[in-house]
Order: C-alpha cells, then structure tokens, then sequence
C-alpha cells in the first residue's frame, strides 16, 4: 500500500495504469451510496470435510514410517484405538473455525485448540467416501507439507507419484496433485497420512472430481462407518443434541466458493490486468451436508419440529444453504433432521445452529477507522497523548504497523525478530488503547515477500504469537498471498484463535485475498489539491459476506515526503470522512508519525499531520458541550429519504437521528437559507432537537397523524460550520404502543428496561447489540434477550408507583422460559414474588389480581432454561405490559 513497489515492475505499471481508473466508472464520484450487490453463487464443490483423525506423531524425518500398525487396513470407528495412547477422534474443522475453505486445519485443531507445542509432526485422518455406484473419478488433494492417501487399502497419491520426481510446491494449494481413481459401488476407505518437516503449517484439501476438474454431487463421506440400520451420521448418542457449524446473521452458512468468470464479482467487466485476479486464493468452501447410512438408498432429508435459522434451507439431498437474515434472532435454533429411504424406513437426529452476529457488524458501526504509519516516529512516552487526540476525534480503533512495510521489520520483539533486543514499539499503543476504552488491531504488510527471518510455513506461528500477545480485534493485511502464503491456512488459524477478529484486506479491485471480512479500497495520493481530495471514491464491491468497504487515505501531498509539506486543510479532510460515513463507508485516516530519522519535539506537534489530526480533535470533542463524534460513530444509515442539504444517520440503539448538514462536491448544497427545515417521514415521536455544535435546543413542530408525518425544525438561528452542521434529533422508543385493546393504558410500554442475572448481582448485556426496549415496543415481533448467561431477568422501571392489576408477558416461540418467575418492587433491591409457572412452549402469560398494590419494578425472572441444549434455549422477551385496570 506504500513505497514498498517503488522500484518493482508493479510500481512503474501502478505509475502508467492506476491513473487511467480515474476515468473509469469504478472511481467515479458519484452522489448517493450504491446498493450491496448480490452475488450468484456457483455450484458448491463438495471436498470432504468430516474425518476422524489419530495423532499427532513425531515425525521421524522417514515418509515410509507407519505410525498406526497397517496403513492399508485400517477402517477406524470413533474412539477407537490408532496406536498405544492415541484413539481416533472426530473432526471437523468447522465446528471451530469460521474461515470459509475446505482446508482440513489440523494446525489449529492441535496448537490453537489443543495447546500443543509445534513441531514436525505426522497426522492421520479418515472417511468413508460413498458411490452410489462405480466411478472413474480424479482424488485431487493438497497439503501442508507431504501426503499420501491410501482409498481401499491401495496407495493412491504420494510424492514419489510427481512426474520426473519433482519435489511438490509446499504452499498448501488446493488441488496441487491429482491422480485418477476407481471408486466402487456404496463405501470406500480412504486414509489420509499428512505430515510437516519443520514446525509450522499441517494440514491439507481433499475432494473427488470428474476429469475435468467438475464437482461429484453424488459423492458424500462420513467419518463414521457406514451401519445396517437407518442412521444419520452424525456422533453422539441418538437422543444428543448435536452442535452444527456456528451460522451468522447476513453471511453464506459454511459454503461459499467465488467464480471470477461472475460477472457480478468483476466490476471492471474484466478490463484490469489478470495478475490482480489470484484463483487459488479465492475462497472454495462445500456446503454443510447430512449423510445418511443403512436402509436403501437413496435418501431424502427433510425437517421435523421447528424450523431452521430464517434465511436457510434444507435441501432434499441433506445440504444446508442460504444466508441468515440481517434481523433473525440470535441464539440456538434446535430441529430434528429427518431422513427416509427408498423403503419408507425413517431416521431422526435432533441437532442445533446457533446464529450469532457478523463479527465485521462492529466495526462497520464505529464507521472510522485509522492505521499508524512509523510507530517509531514517537517516544513511548507521547504514545498515550496521541491515541487519546484519536479518541477526541471519534476513532473506535488503534491500529499501528507492527510489521514489514516495505522494510522486513518487525515492530515488536517476535521470537522470529532478527533484530535481537530491539524494542517494542506497539505495547505502548496496545496499553493505551486498552486505557482509553479503544480497540486495538495490528498492521500485517506484505506477506507476499519472502522474508528470510521466516519461512512461508512458519506464517501462522509468527501470527500466532502476536496474536497471543496482543489480542487485536483486527487484523488489517496489505498485499498478502501472492507468493507462498496460504490464506486458508492462516486465516483459518486466526479465526480459530478468536472467532469475532476482522480480517481486513487491501484488495483494491481484486477481492481475492482469501476469506476476508472487510476490504479497503486505497485511496493511493488522492491528496493535495481540491481535485485530487475527493480521488478515488470507493465501491461496495460484491461479496457474499456482507460488509461495508473501507477506504485508506492520507491526508498530505501526493509525494512520500515529511507531513507538514503541503497538508490537506483540516476542515476539507474532516467533511470528506463524513462524506464517506454519510455515504455508507468506513473512513480510514492515516495517523502516520514523523519520519524515524526527524529527532522528535514537542513542536513538532504544532506542525502538518498532526496539528491536522489536533485540530480535527478539537472540532469533534468542543470543550464544555457534549462530543460531535457522538453523530457519526456507533450509527448506521438513517431512514430519511435522500436529501439535499446532507447525510442522516441513526444510532445504533435507535434512539438517535443525525442530520449532517454540509456542502461537498457530492451534490450536497448545506444549510439551507430558509429558517425551517421540514423531515419525511418520521414515523416516530420526537423528544428534542437539540443543534450539537451549540449543545442549544430547537423549537420543532410534529404533528404526527397519519398524513403528516413530518417534523418541522427551527434553523433560524443555526450558523454554518467549517465542517458540518450537526442536528440531533431525540426519539421515542421505536413503535411504541400506548394503548392496548380496549382502549387501557399499557403502563410499561416504552419505559427502561435491563438485563440483569438471575441472583440480581449483575447487569448483562443484550445479545447482538439490541436494545432492551425491544421488550416493551409494542412489537411481539422484535424481542430483547440478554447475552453471557442463559438464565436472567427483564427488568422494567415504570418510572412511577401504580397499583397494578395485570401483567402480561409473551416469550418468543423459539426462546422461552420453561420456569420463571414474575415479581415487583418499590425500590428494585427488595422483591415480592407474584407468581411462578412452569411451561414447555413459547406464548403469552398472564397474572391478574383482585387486590392490586403499588410497584414501581416489574420483573421477569428466567431460571430455566440454564445451560445449553434445554428446552426453550434461552429465554427472549417480545413483550411485557402492564396495566392498572
């Protein structure tokens, strides 16, 4: 992303060709946020993906040693035993990885998983393949470092099977060695025996395919053996609950493969050069399958009991597909698969998904982003006052170059730093970020180059121990993959190590580097005249994970010198950032520090970049009022229709509506000159308006009947901004419901209300991020639900003292108290129990008395369900209300 091409071939095409794109409809500057593009998918690629595997076993430096007794007898069952101390145990890799591939990650299932030491090791893994009749079919494999593969006794593929004994690559492509096979009717053996030379990556692809490389849909595995009796192959008991791969909201559940022959995946109808498409490293993952044995074939699949996740389906031949939806609940979805053979004979297993949020959510909300260029360019003991001048800014996140920009350093002392004692200049940033209530997040650079302080295996240890070190809540790569890095290998162990860290790629058009979960578009010197400031807008480029582009821009002259020479303006950078959150992008600012040679002082702060950064802080934390960043950070895209005088975002409890007023070369002309300013529709009641860059309130006027659903506001008074004018607007609680049938009053509705443990000790925080007026909004169909404890309590403050004579609570279908209790308080520290109930099913509750009394707390308390897998799940609260009549 920097100087780091200078002097290569790339560099001086980047000089001729990058320019021209300009011109084309990809950076064009346009008025109004793209739409996502959705993404046709082709047809999943079925590798295998369920084994049981025996290991590991230290590698003796001979290929030919067997570990396990006969290698070509060997026809395993769960807990069986492989050799002396070492039994055969299931695997599958996406039941603790999220990374989309089809890469059989042992790595991380012994070193992330099992906390094992690294070391040359040899591991065996093995399925049953079945056909359902004979077939000529290609065993296409890859593998980190050797492998040999044994189908029916027979050994099928080793190295010794190169052409002209060539040593194979040992990058851990998928499909490296292929070899033609002959699969017999109904089950195979097939043996798996992988192995490293050197401590680093293990693991490996395996898949049949037709001659031409085509997926075999007919071809299923399992890695149990194959019964008499009708069964689904799955581990556990036959009453066991079992646990399928985790799904997130607004992403492929477990399959996904990327054909760049997609039209949708080429915004550039194919003009740009080949060499910035990579197939090898585009993600290629099998949908999740169900396989059946016994009975007679074939088999049918279909679902019993409550249905799956929204947005998936279960297909007749056992594949799950589908996204789950941006607004399905949270939690564990239970339901019984059924599968019936030719015979009519029936088999059930009960199994679970739980959808969780989409790990990128959080930083797409925080919508401002930064890298830190030359962390060096600061004594340790300024390192605190800079992140804290980020914090005033907005920034949510710190994320400092901790290696190789260009220069094969490292920034912090790895055990594979060559630079012995050098100091570590990243913790500094890691502690104050952690001080300062920030995310932290590493600068990974150019792993493309052969670095001669570690080889391209030993990749994932290096990011394994900065991983372990630092904790990030991101990772932002730049020009990763192209030369000996697996992304499925690395990205499997990051993601293994911690399932919410961001992957963040540079990609610019390319989109290719692995399964990554944000792309920057870099906006490459698009700095340093009025011209060139609004240069290279980004795109949201079509991917079938949703997330939202980044773009990276520094704000000084074109040229690669020191910061103060020719700086963008302070104001005109800060209105672009917005322009780019107001359009539905996340900003990326460099905080990059004064060059490592320039002795550092104090003055210096009063000069180029950073008194630009100092200024911007000043405008956004204004002394005496509330912070202006309160408007574009933790927001999303508002309601409002496309307006002409600026952007409108909301935040993210929904209580807050941001008008961003301001002028910009996107067609937006700023503050209007008449002194009022009329809002549609706004379906909801306002509270206040209050002018942020004032902290002063405005006189508004709302009708709110159901032909004029607009809000008029005073700006008469309101001044124009070097930035923006910044208008918040106070809501109500979202479809709130005053009166209930019959015309009472639903004392509840709209009120505060929390999460709490069930021993009252404890605040917990709501799943997914919702507010917990979801409970009381009057919409049955929204719910609140706590997070970190399956057992807890609603509470709700009625903010008065009514004699109460009803409540009535409705659980979601799905999510429901199987026993609670219902209380009230006067002061929230002492409870009075009215009433208990038992239940096995969702639905509505209803507790009334002939001899009311006065509470100002009413809470639900769910006490079971208290674990997973029980009955209910966990508890989730559509709606409670109150009534004193």
């Amino acid at each position: 992303m920097k100087r780091i091409f200078a002097l290569s071939w790339f560099g001086i095409l980047r000089r001729i060709w990058l320019p021209l794109l300009v011109e084309s409809a990809l950076f064009s500057v346009h008025a109004a946020p793209i739409p996502h593009p959705e993404m046709v998918m082709p047809e999943s690629p079925d590798a295998a993906n369920t084994f049981l595997v025996a290991g590991p076993f230290a590698y003796n430096g001979s290929r030919e040693t067997s570990y396990i007794g006969d290698e070509k007898l060997v026809a395993p069952e769960l807990g069986a035993a492989a050799a002396p101390g070492v039994v055969w145990e299931y695997f599958d890799d996406r039941l603790f990885s999220r990374n989309y591939d089809d890469y059989q990650d042992l790595f991380s299932y012994l070193y992330v998983k099992q906390g094992r030491e690294p070391a040359p090791q040899v591991m065996y893994a093995h399925t049953y393949v079945y056909a359902p009749r004979d077939l000529k079919a290609v065993l296409s494999v890859g593998a980190d470092t050797w492998i040999e593969c044994f189908l029916n006794g027979v050994s099928m593929l080793k190295e010794i099977d190169l052409p002209d004994g060539k040593v194979p690559d040992t990058t851990g492509e998928r499909d490296t060695w292929r070899r033609p096979v002959q699969l017999k009717a109904g089950w195979n053996r097939l043996l798996v025996k992988v192995g490293n030379t050197e401590a680093g990556r293990l693991g490996f692809y395996l898949r049949f395919t037709t001659p031409e490389g085509k997926p075999l849909p007919e071809v299923n595995f399992s890695a149990l053996p194959p019964t008499k009796e009708l069964t689904i192959q799955l581990p556990g008991t036959a009453d066991a609950v079992f646990e399928l791969p985790m799904a997130r909201r607004e992403w492929p559940y477990v399959g996904m493969r990327i054909d760049v022959g997609n039209p949708a995946f080429d915004p550039m109808e194919g003009d740009y050069p080949q060499f910035m498409v990579t197939p090898k490293l585009l993600p290629n993952a099998s949908d999740y399958r169900f396989v059946a044995s016994g009975g007679v074939a074939p088999y049918h699949f279909s679902i019993g009991g409550p249905g799956l996740v929204p947005g998936l389906q279960l297909h007749d031949d056992g594949r799950i597909t589908g996204t789950p939806e941006a607004g399905a609940a949270l939690g564990d979805y239970e339901f019984t698969v059924c599968v019936t053979d030719a015979a009519g004979g029936i088999a059930e297993r009960r199994v679970e998904i739980t959808l969780a949020e989409r790990p990128n959510r959080w930083y797409e909300q925080a919508r401002i982003g930064s890298l830190i260029h030359n962390p060096t360019g600061l004594p340790a003991e300024r390192v605190h006052h800079w992140v804290e001048i980020m914090k005033q800014q907005g920034y949510r996140l710190v994320v400092p170059i901790a290696y190789n920009n260009g220069c094969m350093r490292f920034y912090w002392p790895s055990p594979f730093n060559a630079e012995k004692g050098a100091p570590d200049y990243i913790q500094p940033y890691k502690d104050a970020a952690d001080e300062l209530g920030l995310k932290f997040g590493l600068y990974i650079g150019n792993l493309n180059n052969r670095n001669p302080q570690f080889t391209p295996h030993q990749q994932n240890l290096m990011m394994l121990e900065a991983l372990r070190r630092f904790r990030p809540a991101l990772v932002w790569f730049d020009w990763a993959g192209l030369d000996g890095t697996s992304m499925d290998a690395l990205y499997s162990m990051m993601k293994s190590f911690d399932p919410e860290l961001i992957v963040l790629v540079n990609c610019h058009v390319r989109g290719t580097q692995g399964d990554w979960d944000m792309n920057c578009v870099e906006g490459y010197g698009a700095w340093g005249s009025e011209e060139r400031d609004w240069w290279l807008w980004p795109i949201h480029f079509p991917w079938p994970k949703r997330q939202v582009p980044e773009t990276w821009r520094k704000p000084v002259a074109s040229t690669w010198v020191r910061p103060q020479d020719e700086p963008t303006p302070w104001d005109a950078c800060w209105r672009i950032c917005l322009t780019l959150i107001g359009e539905g992008f996340v900003p990326n600012i460099d905080h990059t520090l004064l060059p490592a040679d320039v002795p550092y002082s104090q003055e210096e702060e009063g000069r180029g970049l950073m008194e630009l950064h100092h200024r911007i802080a000043r405008w956004a934390s204004p002394e005496g009022i509330p912070p202006l960043y309160e408007a574009y950070t933790e927001v999303e895209p508002g309601p409002l229709p496309e307006a002409f005088w600026g952007y409108d975002l909301m935040s993210t409890d929904g209580n807050n509506l941001y008008l961003l007023i301001m002028k910009n070369r996107h067609g937006k002309t700023g503050l209007p000159d008449e002194p009022t300013l009329t809002l549609w529709p706004i379906d909801r009641r306002v509270e206040a308006v209050i002018w942020m860059n004032r902290n002063q309130p405005l006189s508004f006027e709302q009708r709110g009947t159901s032909t004029d659903r607009g809000v008029t506001i005073d700006i008469s008074k309101v001044e124009n901004d070097p930035v923006a004018v910044i208008i918040k607007l106070e809501l109500a609680p979202e479809n709130v419901v005053p009166k209930a049938a019959g015309g009472r009053t639903n004392l509840a509705a709209g009120k505060p209300a929390e999460a709490w443990s069930v021993d009252g000790k404890r605040k917990l925080p709501s799943n997914g991020g919702r507010s917990m007026k979801m409970g009381v909004d009057g919409d049955p169909g929204s719910v609140a639900q706590a997070r970190m404890e399956y057992a807890w309590s609603y509470r709700i403050d009625l903010e008065m003292l009514p004699e109460i004579r009803e409540v009535v609570v409705t659980f979601d279908p799905r999510f429901f108290a199987t026993h609670f209790q219902l209380l009230g308080s006067r002061d929230g520290k002492r409870w009075q129990l009215l009433a208990e109930e038992h239940s096995d099913q969702g639905g509505t509750y209803r507790w009334r008395t002939d001899a009311p009394e006065r509470f100002r707390y009413i809470e639900v308390r769910g006490l079971k369900p208290d674990r997973r897998g029980m009955p209910g799940n966990q508890m989730a609260i559509a709606e409670v209300e109150v009534y004193a009549d």
